[in-house]
């Protein structure tokens, strides 16, 4: 009786240790699995320049500075290999679960939190991103503790609540506008869902946030808006979003999908169209059990999730196409918590069924094998050091010089010879480009990169050196 006793007050404290742990390990193992893609390559590069550099680099990217930075400065005593930089957006997926639940716990109470956390901890899509070096985590980790600081001003008000709503929200600003898009649309509903539970608010509570979010964010107001494109698209590659793209980005939310996303291969897909009946079902059957057992609190989630979604979706229809499950991560972490009140209103033993249920079906869903060619690659970089290697399109370029070298790597774009990518991010500081494929027969100490996930694809596979997994090394 004693041991049952001392277990039930481990467990009173200790509750939240299973999902934490649950989530750490699953953000934490593998991280350099998969190789970097374009996008990380950049990420690095990014990283690794100096100071004046980098921000002139971020210029004419589409993204502000804070994530960078920080990376630079964590990169500058933990290294900037794969492990390291993806280890920084681990650690914040993470510390956004972690916030997500003190979110939920202070609007819908302890228990529906603590099930939000396990969907968090647990989703392949949270998963996914956690462990990929770009900012998505952490823009989301801020944001969501910026809307507990909102939530803190509308329960108790406060000075100091509110100049920490400021200095946050300008924080997560600055390390994503996605999340500038989140708080706009966000915390006017947050405001109406409480007013309606406590029929009080007062307006003034919020001034001197909005000075500390501008003294936080104002300097980079000039940058912003020289990165917001006035003709064609930046994103040019993303194709225009239909209808059924709000079903896969459910899907991607659901099941850690990137079926909308380019660039970048999904971990999990399902066989069409059994894939769109289950997400169709659940969204339906989801949504309609969570207005009738929650009809107070289940608007602001479901506003949460189809808000921002909604209008990124008709922007991108005129004008950049920014409807991306990475861009729109922070409307997961609301499913998650629809998800949580759903789970709240059945048993334990239910509950703890579905999650398992949940586990073993994402593990045996299908997976796409992830690329490690590079990876391993520069394991064995020592066996070609006296030799140069070529990469046959911009976006290996990218990668092969995060991985090598700006020195090691020439470009020979295969499809285009003539074209110059030299305004691509990345790619614009010394980039070596060779035109003529005679040069390449007469390298003596030069290696062709051969990347079987990327065109082209019919280059004759003749005198093949090496081969590590999807990269083959070839000799002319």
């Amino acid at each position: 009786m004693r041991v049952i006793v001392c277990y039930k007050k481990f467990l009173s404290r200790y509750y939240l240790l299973t999902p934490l742990v649950l989530g750490a390990l699953m953000r934490l193992l593998n991280l350099t699995r998969r190789d970097f893609w374009y996008d990380e390559a950049v990420t690095g590069y990014y990283a690794q320049l100096g100071w004046q550099d980098m921000i002139l680099q971020l210029t004419a990217d589409t993204h502000p500075p804070l994530y960078f930075a920080s990376l630079k400065i964590f990169g500058y005593f933990f290294s900037y290999n794969v492990f390291s930089l993806r280890f920084y957006s681990a650690a914040w997926g993470i510390i956004g679960i972690i916030f997500l639940y003190f979110f939920s716990k202070k609007l819908l109470g302890k228990k529906i939190a603590y099930f939000t956390l396990m969907a968090a901890a647990a989703s392949p899509f949270a998963v996914q991103y956690s462990q990929e070096a770009r900012m998505y985590t952490m823009a989301l980790a801020l944001t969501f503790l910026a809307l507990i600081c909102a939530a803190e001003i509308l329960n108790s008000g406060g000075l100091k609540n509110s100049l920490l709503f400021g200095f946050i929200s300008g924080l997560a600003v600055l390390t994503s506008y996605i999340a500038l898009i989140y708080l706009f649309f966000l915390l006017p509903a947050l405001i109406i869902h409480e007013y309606y539970k406590k029929k009080r608010f007062r307006i003034g509570n919020f001034i001197p946030a909005v000075f500390i979010f501008l003294s936080i964010a104002g300097f980079w107001i000039l940058p912003m808006y020289s990165q917001i494109p006035t003709t064609g698209k930046k994103i040019f590659w993303v194709p225009d979003p239909g209808i059924l793209n709000f079903l896969n980005l459910l899907q991607s939310f659901i099941f850690g999908l990137d079926s909308v996303s380019e660039g970048v291969s999904p971990f999990h897909f399902l066989p069409h169209p059994f894939d769109f009946v289950v997400v169709y079902f659940l969204s339906a059957a989801g949504l309609y059990l969570l207005v009738k057992n929650f009809r107070k609190n289940s608007y602001f989630i479901i506003f949460g999730i189809f808000a921002v979604p909604a209008a990124v979706f008709f922007y991108s229809l005129s004008r950049e196409n920014l409807f991306l499950p990475r861009y729109l991560a922070i409307s997961s972490y609301f499913l998650f918590m629809a998800l949580g009140m759903l789970i709240s209103k059945v048993k334990k033993f239910q509950a703890a069924a579905f999650f398992a249920a949940y586990l073993i079906f994402c593990v045996f869903m299908v997976t796409r094998p992830a690329n490690t060619g590079y990876n391993l690659l520069a394991k064995d970089i020592a066996s070609f050091k006296n030799y140069r290697f070529y990469v046959l399109n911009p976006f290996d370029y990218a990668v092969a010089e995060y991985y090598f070298g700006k020195k090691k790597v020439i470009l020979f774009n295969s499809d285009n010879p003539a074209y110059n990518p030299s305004g691509w991010l990345g790619l614009n500081q010394g980039l070596e480009r060779k035109t003529d494929l005679a040069e390449l027969k007469n390298d003596r100490y030069g290696i062709v990169i051969w990347n079987d996930c990327l065109p082209p694809q019919n280059l004759p596979k003749e005198k093949i050196l090496r081969r590590y997994d999807n990269l083959y090394l070839l000799l002319f």
